[in-house]
């Protein structure tokens, strides 16, 4: 793909309507989850899961879309709350015996895994030794990583890499130098997919706004007016929405390229 010619593309369509603030990150939560603001339970799924304060972050750019801002303090308490079984669950697992270990989802060795496959990076592991510090439990630091390191060969296939970039998800620099230039290779391939995607997305939308705009000049009838505004306005903030998502591709798209550039 010429990425030059995407860039023009986009320049043009930015031309035709205003350009709202710039967003980044992935979509952790649907429009009903944030509007819905349970950030206590979504809190403590998160902390059951394991994962760091980073994941509010998230969370608050997917919620971003719809002007909801999360409750710091709920989530905290909530997440606290999830954490105290997270680790709780490590610690049992390392009662077993030697089989059942192996076996058992709790585990370091399952957590190490799960987190690498999920392309989360090593340094985490820091993140989980002061959570659970505070209940008294120490982490497994050798076996976590030996299951990191499993679960990241799985996470830096070429399959794995187009389907991370044709969903629009950042890539951590997780991928050790063997594995990364055939990921980065394919995940540059996904995000060109996402491209052709989202850019005829905003083709769509784009005639859709024209199409409100001929029939508000067409019409006189204030109350069609009223709703035909009402349609165009939504057109024109998934419109919005649109480019910023295609601009978040280009940004990735770009930096991948570097690191390609970089490996070789």
């Amino acid at each position: 793909m010429l990425i030059n010619n995407k860039l023009t593309k986009l320049v043009a369509i930015v031309a035709i309507e205003a350009i709202t603030c710039f967003s980044t990150g992935c979509a952790t939560l649907s429009k009903e989850e944030c509007l819905k603001g349970e950030w206590r339970v979504i809190g403590y799924k998160d902390g059951v899961k394991g994962y760091d304060m980073e994941r509010l972050e998230k969370h608050e750019k997917a919620c971003k879309d719809y002007s909801v801002k999360p409750d710091v303090t709920h989530y905290q308490a909530g997440r606290q709350a999830g954490l105290t079984y997270y680790c709780a669950s490590s610690q049992g697992a390392a009662k077993l015996s030697e089989a059942e270990s192996k076996t058992d989802q709790g585990d370091w060795l399952a957590i190490g895994f799960n987190n690498g496959k999920r392309g989360d990076r090593l340094g985490h592991m820091q993140d989980y030794i002061q959570d659970c510090k505070q209940y008294n439990i120490q982490l497994d630091s050798e076996n976590y990583q030996l299951g990191w390191y499993k679960g990241i060969v799985q996470y830096c296939t070429p399959e794995n890499g187009f389907e991370v970039g044709q969903s629009g998800e950042d890539y951590d620099g997780v991928c050790p130098p063997h594995l990364a230039s055939a990921f980065l290779d394919q995940y540059l391939a996904g995000l060109d997919s996402k491209l052709s995607s989202i850019e005829n997305d905003i083709d769509s939308m784009h005639l859709s706004i024209k199409d409100t705009i001929n029939q508000l000049e067409e019409t006189t009838d204030k109350e069609k007016r009223k709703s035909l505004r009402s349609t165009l306005d939504s057109h024109q903030s998934d419109y919005n929405k649109l480019i910023q998502k295609h601009r978040k591709i280009i940004r990735l798209y770009n930096r991948t390229q570097r690191m390609l550039m970089q490996l070789k």
